[in-house]
């Protein structure tokens, strides 16, 4: 019984750091205020961040992307997506306000399939020199969108990297990088 001991006192140790370093790693996260109904701008523990400048270039305001055969229509910023930005799927007005949509590529008259709506939408800040991870709910059939956005104080542009589908979910994920999701610099002394 006592060669269990030690081992047992061991494994309660292990236990215990790895609850305590679980806990310090959610800690580090900060639910923001999303200001709605735009949804472009958050206050994340007093601190103001904005995907304003969220776009793919200075003409156009949407993303088109293709990965694991579907195609990706998507705006973070002024209301979502609008049947003019869908890219020839047939259009269902209760997507409006969408984040995105997708269909099959290789279909382009199919249903749009919202990822999930501007006006139900969260963020949180993943440290405090920044990154966000914004959620979008309430898309077609419980369809969920994720970015996870890394801070690039140099990309005035963002790049994003479709991820797909999340096991066959309706969980779809994104990467970004974008400087709207660095923390500003402090004030001067």
């Amino acid at each position: 019984m006592s060669t269990n001991t030690p081992r047992s006192a061991a494994t309660m140790l292990l236990s215990f750091a790895l609850v305590a370093c679980t806990m310090s790693l959610a800690a580090a996260e900060i639910d923001c205020n999303v200001s709605l109904p735009a949804g472009v701008t958050a206050d994340c523990g007093g601190v103001s961040y904005s995907l304003a400048g969220f776009t793919p270039s200075s003409t156009s305001k949407f993303f088109y992307q293709r990965a694991n055969q579907q195609a990706y229509y998507f705006q973070l910023v002024d209301g979502g997506i609008t049947q003019a930005d869908a890219g020839g799927c047939v259009w269902d007005q209760s997507d409006v306000g969408s984040v995105g949509v997708t269909y099959p590529a290789d279909q382009p008259k199919q249903p749009c399939n919202s990822l999930g709506k501007i006006a139900a939408q969260s963020w949180k800040l993943l440290s405090p020199e920044g990154g966000l991870l914004v959620t979008y709910k309430a898309g077609d059939a419980g369809r969920t969108a994720t970015f996870n956005i890394s801070c690039d104080p140099l990309l005035t542009r963002p790049t994003v990297l479709p991820l797909g589908q999340s096991g066959g979910s309706f969980e779809y994920k994104f990467t970004a990088a974008f400087a709207g999701a660095c923390a500003p610099p402090p004030p001067p002394p």
